[in-house]
């Protein structure tokens, strides 16, 4: 068996513990489709209403454009074209977790309880594997439990 460290030596071409990794990792590196222009739809503010994710766009917003594959490909943008949806792209993502496990803001969020999340304007991170949300604003300290 190779002897190696991940850390300090990186990946060890050969190790059977490392061949999944350093897959990953050339493909991350490969040049990825620009995404189209998108400037041309307008931007919506997302929101938490009632311990919700909402989303009050309609299918000329921007998050309600991406491509027609459904996720045939395993990074986004796919370079295949981008079409209108009548779902945001993003609502999905928030909603598949708690929106504790979604919470991106540290300030907080050993404040609130799940589902207990005072409504306000919330911004969203793409982070290639998940997707982050915040308050678009400053928060005031939610109820301490």
């Amino acid at each position: 068996m190779t002897d190696h460290n991940h850390i300090t030596r990186g990946f060890t071409s050969g190790c059977p513990a490392c061949e999944p990794h350093l897959r990953g990792f050339e493909a991350r590196r490969r040049v990825e489709p620009k995404a189209p222009n998108l400037s041309g739809f307008p931007e919506v503010q997302h929101r938490i209403e009632d311990g919700r994710f909402i989303c009050p766009g309609d299918e000329h917003s921007r998050c309600h454009q991406y491509p027609g594959c459904d996720g045939e490909h395993d990074f986004w943008p796919c370079g295949c074209e981008y079409v209108s949806h009548k779902e945001c792209w993003i609502k999905p993502w928030i909603d598949a977790s708690a929106l504790i496990d979604s919470y991106g803001g540290d300030e907080h969020a050993h404040l609130l309880l799940d589902d207990d999340f005072p409504d306000g304007d919330a911004t969203t991170t793409w982070e290639y594997e998940y997707m982050l949300w915040d308050y678009a604003e400053p928060r005031p300290e939610a109820r301490k439990s």
